[in-house]
């Protein structure tokens, strides 16, 4: 089971792009190994961003779903993306 957060928090990602640690509440959650990701486009008419979706397992066992907002759909060849905001959007037990 698992339970809505939406909490903004700080990310800092590996060498190959997927979340490696995150903090919240001032606690940080590392080692984190990604379980899943995907993209979704978001609600266009109401003004959602494009967001980019992690499911990452902690050292513990615990689930979370963090959401990478802003980032393109398809970004321009020899550009970096660079998302400025994380979600925290769900934790799962």
């Amino acid at each position: 089971m698992g339970r809505r957060v939406l909490l903004e928090v700080e990310v800092e990602c590996g060498a190959d792009g997927t979340p490696a640690r995150f903090s919240r509440a001032g606690r940080v959650c590392s080692g984190l190994k990604t379980v899943e990701s995907w993209r979704e486009s978001g609600c266009w008419w109401d003004g959602e961003p494009v967001r980019t979706v992690f499911r990452v397992r902690d050292r513990e066992g615990r689930v979370f779903e963090l959401h990478r907002l802003g980032a393109s759909l398809f970004p321009l060849e020899g550009t970096t993306e660079r998302a400025s905001r994380w979600l925290l959007y769900r934790i799962e037990d």
